[in-house]
């Protein structure tokens, strides 16, 4: 993969500030029990989150009761309305896949767009993409026209393309989709093994609101069931793309920190779960977490606490994952360094948005020497958290101009 060079050296000192920070404490994995059954919710009890929007866009005025232990004696959090809790947040979950962009159609307003992401830069690097194990947010799809009435009042067609195809000079960075989805007939367009077709694009993925659409299982030639989910098959694989709704919280505390888990790891399906969060030498809080693919727990966020006034914080605290005989411990630092490798942990942090922590990865891919690899040597495939800020997202994407496409013209400019 190609590292940034020129313009994106100030992009890379930022990074290179965060994952500095990370490793002082960092992400480490190393083999221990399985994890009991279950894990309890939990809270700090710091007070009670209460919904700022759904996912039709209405706020709530209504409080939503706490996961986990009761709240101390203390005024609850209050809502403030978030206009920006709304987006599509991209997250590459397949075992097999490489790094993907997508196409939601061939014709139409959907043939017209580029693939998307078309400007987010994949971590250390300067080519666009979703990256193995990571997340990209895309803007409401609405805002660069896929509705259900620009295709006819039906749901558009999802198709994966691994991204090194749509690189130049192999293709222009403005090809649009309907002149790369159109094998055999020569010219940008793809052959029919260098894309995927998935399923048709969920529809709750159309209203208002935040909306986790995941690319998970498998393509076809490797893989198993127990990395790709009971339905792989390999003569024809598995791939597949689903959603699930997020609502965006808020809070008032300064160091309050609203967290959910987001199950997105066909690999722990089934499994028992266990997840905490404080300091990474001592046993944390627990918070509740689902085992079965695409669970959202708790329903409501757990309410936990870390001063954010102390910058060394960043590099103590932050979540345990206990599974499948395997302990991750992420500090939030490292957590922000693979969500968000341009920002800096203090700024990432300082949301008031509640966070959903995305779980992915597989427990079984180990490194040549037979040991579980890390989120630091290869963070992307094995038991990872991504931390992702519901109600205020750290990018945007999706729409650009790519101005007028030429076929064949071969521009060498990237896809950024």
């Amino acid at each position: 993969m190609a590292h940034a060079v020129g313009s994106q050296y100030t992009r890379w000192c930022r990074s290179a500030a965060a994952v500095l920070c990370a490793v002082s404490v960092g992400a480490t994995v190393h083999c221990g029990s399985a994890a009991s059954s279950g894990a309890s919710a939990g809270d700090s009890g710091n007070g009670t989150p209460t919904s700022s929007n759904d996912a039709g866009g209405g706020g709530s005025s209504g409080s939503v009761a706490d996961a986990g232990l009761s709240p101390r004696p203390e005024p609850p959090s209050t809502t403030v309305p978030d206009p920006n809790a709304s987006g599509v947040l991209v997250v590459h979950a397949s075992a097999n896949m490489q790094a993907f962009r997508l196409c939601f159609g061939k014709t139409g307003v959907a043939g017209n767009l580029v693939p998307l992401p078309d400007r987010q830069l994949m971590p250390q690097s300067n080519v666009v993409g979703v990256e193995v194990g990571s997340a990209v947010r895309l803007k409401p799809l609405a805002d660069v026209g896929l509705t259900l009435a620009s295709n006819g009042g039906a749901p558009h067609k999802v198709y994966a393309i691994p991204e090194k195809f749509l690189r130049p000079p192999q293709r222009p960075a403005n090809t649009p989709c309907a002149a790369l989805l159109c094998p055999g007939l020569g010219g940008d367009c793809l052959d029919q093994n260098q894309f995927y077709e998935l399923q048709d694009l969920p529809l709750p993925t159309y209203q208002f609101g935040v909306h986790v659409l995941a690319v998970s299982g498998c393509i076809a030639g490797s893989g198993d069931p127990a990395s790709c989910g009971a339905d792989f098959d390999v003569v024809k694989g598995n791939a597949k793309i689903s959603s699930l709704d997020l609502r965006a919280y808020t809070h008032v505390k300064p160091n309050d920190f609203l967290v959910q888990i987001a199950q997105l790891s066909p690999a722990l399906a089934g499994q028992p779960i266990a997840v905490s969060f404080g300091a990474l030498t001592t046993t944390g809080v627990a918070v509740k977490v689902s085992s079965t693919f695409g669970d959202v727990t708790p329903p409501s966020p757990s309410v936990v606490s870390f001063d954010r006034t102390d910058s060394a914080i960043y590099a103590s605290d932050g979540f345990s994952v206990d599974v499948a005989g395997i302990s991750v411990r992420q500090s939030l630092a490292s957590i922000q360094a693979l969500s968000a490798p341009e920002a800096l942990p203090g700024d990432y942090y300082s949301t008031r948005s509640n966070f959903v922590m995305l779980l992915l990865g597989n427990p079984a891919d180990t490194s040549p020497t037979g040991g579980p690899k890390t989120p630091q040597t290869d963070p992307g495939k094995v038991v990872h958290l991504l931390g992702v800020p519901v109600g205020q997202p750290y990018a945007e994407d999706g729409g650009t101009d790519g101005g007028v496409y030429e076929a064949g013209s071969r521009d060498a400019s990237d896809g950024g």
